[in-house]
């Protein structure tokens, strides 16, 4: 299904200008795949950011250049998948894109092989290449795995509720407050076991009270 991956290169290292670092989605495991990559370049090099792709399988390789490196370590890659196309953008934080190109595969595979990828551009010689920050997820289906469940914490004299459909989730919640020494809201909800994040974007409020 559909899907993105974004990972910070933190370091790039390798004697051929043209060594590869970076994120790839990867129809198979063969040599002629099909696949699309973003990458960064030995710093020195000066050539900066780049996305290739192979659209059909065994076919020459199609290119894009894309734009000078930033100052190491804040070299942000990313690929996103939607149906038959991949996109690859840039970033110096993590949160404002650059888009490179977008590459058209057709009738891609719905299931890819996607990760890291070095490659140092001579088999004789190695590259090294260290990365953070990686996230990987899938956006088609919604991944909605998790329900979450509307309460009542706290302190509320009306009832609220939490409905929620095809990944829009819809809170209506009274509450004296989150903050001071004692809470009440309504919380849409799910038990989290280890480590782990929540994202949401929030898309209306309305309220009586400014806080």
């Amino acid at each position: 299904g559909d899907g993105e991956i974004i990972a910070r290169i933190t370091s790039h290292t390798g004697e051929n200008p043209w060594s590869k670092a970076g994120l790839m989605m990867r129809e198979t495991l063969t040599g002629p795949s099909r696949h699309a990559t973003v990458f960064t370049t030995p710093a020195p090099a000066q050539n900066g950011f780049g996305m290739v792709w192979r659209d059909s399988t065994g076919s020459p390789t199609g290119y894009a250049y894309g734009g000078p490196l930033h100052p190491a370590p804040n070299n942000w890659l990313r690929l996103v998948r939607s149906g038959a196309t991949i996109t690859s953008f840039t970033s110096s934080n993590g949160q404002d894109w650059t888009p490179i190109h977008t590459a058209t595969l057709p009738n891609l595979a719905s299931v890819l092989h996607v990760g890291l990828a070095l490659s140092s551009s001579t088999n004789s010689a190695l590259a090294r290449a260290t990365s953070d920050q990686i996230l990987l997820r899938r956006t088609d289906p919604l991944p909605n795995a998790t329900p979450l469940a509307g309460l009542n914490v706290g302190g509320t004299l009306l009832n609220g509720a939490t409905v929620s459909s095809a990944g829009i989730h819809t809170l209506r919640g009274a509450g004296s407050d989150i903050f001071f020494n004692r809470d009440g809201f309504q919380f849409a909800a799910a038990q989290l076991t280890g480590d782990g994040e929540i994202r949401a974007r929030v898309t209306s409020q309305t309220n009586t009270n400014p806080w």
